[in-house]
């Protein structure tokens, strides 16, 4: 590798990977497809913006939509023209095998990919990203990229990598029935702000999630957008929101409620009538995550109509202090 990971293109190439095969990491060309490469070469392209990403990356993640709904819905949420995000794809004989992005200072989300392509990645961000805080993605991928990035962690300045979540990623594409508890369902509106943020905290903090953002921001673009739903009997008794639509689905989140409230079917009723509303408009699926600890979740969702499609896990990057 060069010094800051980055080969420019025409300057030849870095050093060679543990596969024989060489790999490269290049800054991607403005014109709409990087030129071809040699088979034999897995490489690293650096994207300048998320629409450039997509205008690579796009035809590769559609493929299995629903599997890779997080890195596009993330990505497609992003100001088109945004030079902040790290933007990757990984390309093997021309073709783009898998992809990652990270917007600073969240960890690192790659989707799956062949076993090369990943390590090629996870070799190029040590000099690209030395300062990565974790990995998020596809089990398989998150585990290796993890590997490649920290070695076995006994190196001075290496970074120790810890497995911190487990999540499985469920499927839904028709709703099935079930019992509806008394009360009605709403949009919630800024003017709920201030009972719902802590609700916002208390699913941050349930669901395992090393999400770093304060409940009251994490609440703020569902309720500016409208995609925040209660269930109400006389009061709230519990919410859940949609985000990360893709061109064929959306993701449920935000699933919560308090506990003086469990145990009478309205996050279950609530989640059924969101997950109807998603489909009516148009969706073909919805997709949402819960923590693989909790089983009892994955079971109440089973009964609207999800099916576990694939799992994920969170891993945490951290470094010894240096000593004076």
């Amino acid at each position: 590798m060069t010094n800051d990971g980055l080969a420019e293109r025409g300057r030849g190439r870095a050093a060679g990977s543990r596969y024989g095969a060489r790999s490269r990491v290049t800054r991607a060309p403005r014109a709409p497809e990087p030129a071809s490469v040699s088979a034999m070469s897995p490489r690293v392209v650096l994207h300048p913006t998320p629409s450039e990403l997509l205008a690579r990356a796009r035809e590769t993640l559609m493929r299995d939509e629903a599997g890779n709904s997080l890195v596009i819905g993330i990505a497609e949420s992003l100001p088109p023209r945004d030079r902040g995000p790290l933007l990757v794809t990984l390309e093997h004989g021309g073709e783009v095998v898998a992809v990652a992005l990270r917007t600073p200072p969240r960890k690192l989300l790659v989707s799956d990919g062949p076993p090369a392509a990943i390590d090629a990645l996870g070799e190029a961000m040590r000099s690209r990203a030395p300062d990565l805080p974790g990995v998020t993605g596809p089990t398989a991928a998150a585990e290796r990229f993890a590997r490649a990035y920290c070695g076995d962690g006994s190196s001075h300045g290496t970074p120790h990598a810890e497995l911190v979540l487990q999540m499985r990623l469920h499927r839904l594409d028709a709703v099935t029935d079930v019992p509806r508890p008394a009360g009605h369902v709403r949009v919630a509106t800024p003017a709920d702000a201030a009972l719902l943020s802590p609700w916002a905290q208390r699913f941050v903090d349930e669901s395992g999630s090393d999400e770093t953002r304060p409940g009251t921001e994490l609440l703020a673009p569902y309720l500016a957008n409208g995609t925040l739903y209660l269930w109400e009997d006389g009061e709230p008794r519990s919410m859940a929101g949609w985000s990360r639509g893709t061109e064929h689905g959306a993701a449920v989140s935000m699933v919560f409620t308090p506990p003086e409230h469990r145990g009478r079917g309205h996050a279950t009723a609530l989640v059924a009538e969101l997950s109807r509303t998603i489909l009516a408009r148009g969706k073909r699926f919805c997709v949402l995550f819960t923590n693989v600890a909790n089983p009892t979740a994955g079971a109440i969702y089973a009964r609207i109509g999800y099916r576990p499609l694939c799992d994920h896990a969170s891993w945490r990057f951290t470094r010894s202090a240096v000593s004076a």
